[in-house]
């Protein structure tokens, strides 16, 4: 959990550019040899980016297609795919199976162990699921453009649900409390370096992209890392008024979920702000319209009279020259 402090003193901002739960399986990032979900276009929206998905094939067409091939003498390659495809369609346990017998057979594979950790944690062994994807950042701590660190993080949160139910009204998915740029958030990466604001929001646009094709609302952890990153958002110098959609999702997720009471005051807290911050941008422009447009006629009106004082001045050449 970041820092959230009242939302009035923030209410400046626009959007720049554009989970584990408590009662539904999540999935995280699984790797296809031949890729089937188109990747996230970051010229998009941050809300298109979380939730547009693009698939190639649909993926029980894919399932069943691989099948096919994998019987037909596939590598190891297809049936990683396979894996992959009957991790969407929901069959875990058979994912896992095909997976253990890939790193059985060609061991050390970094799609194998981050392919692992993801079955295993869809499939309920959450303890698995951690060792696995802990096992993929040792064997390429580059991949998923360095955002495993968060998958690591968001299954040590699950354990620790299970623990104390209570843990994530005092304790923060992302990393320790610190200030930091005028938020109170502290990450480190796959290699224990401490992460920039940015590197942090590309962490959660990444990983929930990923997770939200699979959990739907009400779920704990994925409203708390989308209420991180609306609080983030919210920080960048044009205004918290971007940060509505994402706050507004964050308030879907909690729900009516218990034990998550000031998370879910947070986040509605933020939703009021940042519907003041989207009113208060459109007031300012149109406040502001009158003057650019002023300015611009002003503009245009010299260019014009520029213009004919040049050509006035080419004529008068050209007479004297003809005279």
């Amino acid at each position: 959990m970041l820092f959230y402090g009242p939302p009035m003193n923030r209410c400046r901002f626009l959007l720049l550019f554009s989970l584990v739960g408590l009662t539904t399986p999540a999935l995280a990032c699984m790797n296809d040899y031949v890729p089937n979900v188109v990747a996230i276009e970051r010229s998009r929206t941050v809300l298109e980016q979380l939730q547009k998905h693009v698939l190639k094939e649909p993926w029980e067409t894919r399932r069943d297609r691989l099948r096919k091939e994998l019987a037909a003498g596939g590598d190891y390659r297809v049936k990683n795919d396979l894996a992959t495809a009957l991790a969407h369609t929901g069959d875990a346990a058979e994912a896992v199976t095909l997976l253990e017998q890939i790193e059985a057979e060609k061991p050390g594979l970094y799609v194998t162990a981050a392919n692992l950790g993801t079955a295993y944690e869809l499939a309920g062994n959450n303890e698995k699921a951690l060792e696995w994807i802990r096992k993929g950042i040792e064997r390429n701590a580059r991949a998923h453009q360095g955002t495993e660190w968060l998958h690591v993080r968001i299954l040590e949160a699950k354990l620790a649900l299970r623990d104390d139910p209570m843990w994530l009204e005092s304790n923060s998915i992302v990393g320790q409390r610190k200030k930091y740029g005028g938020v109170e958030v502290y990450a480190v990466g796959n290699r224990g370096e401490k992460l920039s604001l940015e590197q942090i929001k590309g962490a959660l646009v990444y990983q929930l992209h990923e997770r939200l094709q699979f959990v739907n609302p009400p779920d704990a952890i994925v409203g708390e890392l989308l209420l991180d990153l609306g609080t983030l958002l919210g920080h960048e110098p044009s205004g918290l008024g971007g940060a509505y959609d994402v706050f507004k999702l964050a308030a879907e997720y909690f729900g009516d979920l218990p034990n998550v009471d000031s998370l879910r005051l947070n986040a509605h807290t933020h939703l009021r702000g940042a519907a003041m911050g989207q009113r208060t941008s459109v007031e300012r422009f149109y406040k502001s319209l009158p003057f650019v447009i002023g300015l611009g006629c002003l503009l245009s009106a010299a260019v014009v009279s520029m213009m004919r004082r040049t050509q006035r001045k080419r004529s008068n050449q050209e007479a004297r020259g003809a005279a």
